[in-house]
């Protein structure tokens, strides 16, 4: 850094300038790729004779969709879950059923921009477990324990079309033969009047069966196959109401457990635990079709135009010619993996995820490079909490076996947990030479940076603190609890202080500093802020959308999840979303959010690395923004107290501008976003006139007089 901490006063800016007023910034994926498909969806476009676009539904991490097949991109904007289990389109409208929000339709706009709406007026059982279009307004619902729904104006409304007939109300799908429909419900009823009654379509080896799951109607060969826990059976379709069933698993493995159905009229496909077995329709009789799957847990599969996809468990989505069935791995832009941390240092990043840690040394690319597998020493490497960079070393804390340190950017790991009484672990911290943990008890431990062994700092707390986090700044420890508010401590003291002052929520989930400033998150209470000389907290201003759409979130932006402080941005996470203030929170703007992030996902972790802004989300992998894309600063810099600064004009610029400096004798910096000096002049005073070349984005100002240091954006168009 240019400057040290002896800093009086931050000078802090009264009005935020958007680069662009008319398009909005937008988070992209950095990987690591893979997760848990669910379902699929197929569509034709403009009356095209190939399929045109195919959805994939995810257990966790909302839709993506893909054009060819082979690369993938997500369309999570305004989903409130990402439990996805079942899409379908009516040839005008999309439609998602979820697990525990209910139904959503893919209609929203903002510019270019497109995102879900939540469509639930009606629906009195948010467990949506089945969807089937009618025509091009209506739509059938099915749910775990409220029957069927209906809606005939493209979701504005539901209706319950339960009687007469439908018993069991667990819905498991739907299947549609010309104007009847059938749904499966322990069985199979049917209607011809869009589910006003049902009519009973059942044999006895289908009425009132546990574990009826999955249906499938092949046009062309007029026949039906359903799955129950007796097996998989067959019925040919026709004008009666009552269906005629045969059992049909030739071929099939003991103990199949057979996940979705699907059809392209010539064949037959079964996803199961097993892989994927295909069948000729007019014979049946199955053959494993599993060449080049790395994983044979198969959820769903779909006819692609020429080819056949498959959504596996964990693994991801393949796609493999047809009738050769040999299978290509197909996740390019598909980053549905739960991930726990991260930690990034210039162009490296070290990601935790459900697999362990992985290592990118190339995450400031366009493209996503790949992340090489380094569990290497490391047990319980499927359970790691939190990694950090300590100097040139990593931390990582696991859930069950302690602390771990690797002296080599995570090729090897050691073990180090000499004195620690707790070896569950939720977080690491760094400074000055040690590095800290945080039990899932709330001790807190501290160690020299090479040392193996701890010691608990956490002792005159008051019994029962739940630590959350940990902050350093000047020679003290801030650390912050979910029940008790926040405390404060020199690093080399015995005794923790309670440091409440103004604070009104207690339950302080993460903690930041920033120049002379501490912020501190809330779960309920949004963003708080001190100075770091006499702590005394003050409520910062609320975050507001930069528009009035379903994306905003609002309700999250007071339950802050984690926080960070970089080259004057303080960023602040929550449900949702990432905001950042470059004026000691009197003005918050989106972090980049508002399109191609997970709506519904936390975001566990932020860092920095070369200019870029990552964070870790709950279950759709690492997400990054250009810091370029932030808002840049105008006017007259102000500071919390209301006193001025110095003024920056014009601000955008083609690169020549000025500091007024009035009466004040200053050195001046300018910085790019990843710190790199661009220019500086010393000794300047009253109107300097600055002229720089510099490509456009938004670059640093640093002003040192002899008792102050201002810091200020200007963006160079």
């Amino acid at each position: 850094m240019l400057f040290n901490n002896t800093i009086k006063s931050i000078a802090v800016i009264a009005a935020i300038l958007f680069i662009n007023q008319n398009s909005f910034a937008h988070f992209g994926s950095k990987g690591p790729l893979g997760g848990t498909v669910t379902t699929f969806c197929v569509i034709k476009k403009n009356n095209s004779q190939t399929d045109s676009i195919i959805f994939a539904g995810t257990a966790n991490g909302g839709i993506y969709q893909s054009t060819n097949g082979t690369s993938w991109s997500a369309k999570p904007v305004g989903l409130k879950s990402g439990k996805i289990t079942a899409i379908t389109h009516t040839g005008k409208y999309l439609f998602a059923a979820t697990a525990d929000s209910g139904i959503f339709r893919f209609t929203g706009f903002v510019s270019a921009d497109r995102y879900w709406e939540k469509v639930n007026t009606g629906l009195t059982n948010l467990d949506v477990t089945a969807l089937i279009a009618i025509d091009s307004i209506t739509v059938l619902a099915g749910t775990n324990g409220g029957g069927v729904f209906k809606s005939t104006n493209k979701g504005a409304s539901w209706t319950s079309v339960n009687n007469p007939n439908l018993h069991h109300l667990e819905i498991a799908g739907f299947a549609k033969k010309g104007n009847r429909i059938y749904v499966i419900d322990k069985g199979i009823w049917g209607t011809d009047i869009l589910g006003d009654s049902w009519f009973d379509a059942n044999a006895i080896e289908t009425k009132h069966i546990n574990g009826t799951k999955a249906v499938s109607y092949n046009a062309t060969s007029n026949e039906m196959l359903l799955l129950n826990e007796d097996g998989l059976f067959k019925a040919t379709v026709n004008a009666d109401t009552l269906l005629n069933f045969t059992l049909v698993d030739t071929g099939l493995p003991l103990g199949y457990q057979i996940n979705s159905i699907a059809n392209d009229g010539n064949n037959w496909y079964l996803a199961t635990n097993q892989g994927v077995f295909v069948s000729p329709s007019d014979n049946i009789s199955w053959t494993a079709a599993n060449a080049g799957l790395s994983t044979l847990v198969v959820n769903a599969v779909a006819k692609f135009n020429t080819t056949l996809i498959a959504g596996t468990s964990k693994t991801g989505i393949f796609s493999s010619t047809i009738p050769a069935y040999s299978w290509t791995l197909r996740n390019t832009g598909f980053n549905n993996i739960t991930t726990f941390s991260l930690a990034t240092s210039d162009s490296i990043a070290i990601v935790a995820n459900e697999y362990g840690i992985f290592v990118s040394k190339d995450i400031i690319s366009s493209t996503i490079k790949p992340y090489l597998k380094s569990n290497k020493g490391l047990l319980d490497s499927l359970n790691v909490t939190d990694v950090i960079f300590a100097d040139f070393c990593l931390i990582a804390t696991t859930k069950n076996e302690g602390v771990f340190f690797s002296p080599d950017t995570a090729q090897n790991w050691i073990q180090i947990n000499t004195g620690l009484l707790n070896l569950q672990l939720t977080k690491a911290y760094y400074s000055n030479g040690k590095k800290y943990v945080i039990c899932s008890n709330g001790n807190v431990y501290e160690s020299d940076l090479h040392s193996s062994s701890w010691t608990i700092i956490a002792y005159d707390l008051p019994v029962g603190t739940q630590t959350t986090s940990l902050t350093f700044f000047s020679d003290k420890i801030l650390l912050t609890s979910q029940n008790k508010g926040v405390f404060v401590k020199t690093v080399s003291g015995t005794n923790w202080v309670a440091v409440n002052t103004g604070l009104t929520n207690l339950n302080v989930t993460s903690a930041t500093t920033q120049y002379n400033k501490l912020f501190i998150g809330t779960h309920g209470s949004a963003v708080f802020v001190s100075d770091t000389n006499v702590i005394s907290w003050k409520a910062t201003a609320k975050p507001a959308g930069t528009h009035t759409t379903a994306v905003d979130n609002h309700y999250y932006v007071d339950y802050i999840q984690s926080m960070l402080s970089n080259e004057g941005y303080v960023f602040a996470a929550y449900r949702g979303g990432i905001y950042a203030t470059s004026d000691n929170g009197l003005t918050w703007v989106p972090g980049g959010n508002q399109f191609n992030f997970p709506t519904f996902s936390s975001i566990n972790k932020i860092g920095i690395a070369k200019g870029r802004v990552f964070v870790t989300t709950e279950n759709n992998s690492v997400y990054s923004n250009g810091l370029s894309e932030l808002p840049a600063i105008t006017g007259i810099s102000k500071d919390m107290d209301g006193n001025y600064g110095f003024a920056i004009y014009p601000n955008p610029s083609n690169g020549n501008f000025t500091i007024a400096l009035g009466n004040e004798t200053a050195n001046i910096a300018v910085l790019s976003l990843d710190g790199n000096t661009v220019t500086t002049l010393n000794n300047a005073t009253g109107n300097q006139s600055i002229s720089l070349n510099v490509p456009r984005g938004i670059y640093i100002i640093q002003i040192k007089t002899a008792n102050k240091v201002h810091t200020s954006k200007i963006s160079i168009q």
